[in-house]
């Protein structure tokens, strides 16, 4: 004979609610609607917490391509160079030493993911980033009303080359006439004692 085994059969609208990880705290969380500069953070990145993780779903004009990044904010200045970041973009390893921030997707119109990274208060050593991410190059689609036209999957580490303690974050469009149009985010810490 078989066994089968089972613990709760699920009904209907039974689902089981979400409950999210244990240990993380919301520090703060936003939208980006204008601008092609958005501040995230200037005050949240502290010893208090080792981890952080930034997610994200941010879009740009519709009429627009751009490339979307996230810069760091340290030695009082946000940083708009020196960043190393390796990046696998749809299967293909592309390796950028000298980026102008945490590359986040081109060409693109719609960016979406998460940022994990830990210590951005340790001066002995930069802060390092892992990204998990995807990015759309038309989110107005073929039809102009939304749709998907080319997605690309990208993830990549790295971060810049300074050992200086990290104090903020930003995303920033590359181009000078693109604008976020809507989008959100949040970053979240986690002590561990």
């Amino acid at each position: 004979g078989t066994a089968v085994a089972a613990t709760k059969i699920i009904v209907n609208d039974q689902q089981p609610a979400y409950v999210a990880p244990a240990g993380w705290t919301t520090l703060t969380s936003g939208t980006t609607t204008s601008g092609n500069s958005k501040e995230i953070t200037t005050t949240h990145l502290t010893s208090s917490y080792q981890l952080y993780r930034l997610t994200f779903d941010i879009r740009g004009a519709l009429n627009i391509e751009d490339i979307c990044y996230i810069q760091q904010y340290s030695n009082s200045a946000w940083q708009t160079s020196n960043y190393r970041w390796n990046r696998v973009r749809n299967g293909t390893l592309h390796e950028g030493t000298t980026e102008t921030g945490i590359y986040l997707g081109y060409p693109g119109k719609r960016w979406m993911g998460t940022l994990t990274f830990a210590e951005p208060d340790a001066t002995d050593t930069a802060t390092f980033y892992e990204l998990y991410g995807c990015c759309n190059n038309d989110n107005g689609g073929s039809n102009g009303n939304g749709g998907i036209k080319e997605q690309l999957v990208v993830t990549g580490c790295g971060g810049i080359n300074d050992n200086t303690a990290t104090t903020g974050l930003r995303f920033k469009l590359n181009g000078g006439s693109n604008a976020f149009t809507r989008g959100w985010y949040i970053l979240e810490g986690l002590a561990i004692s």
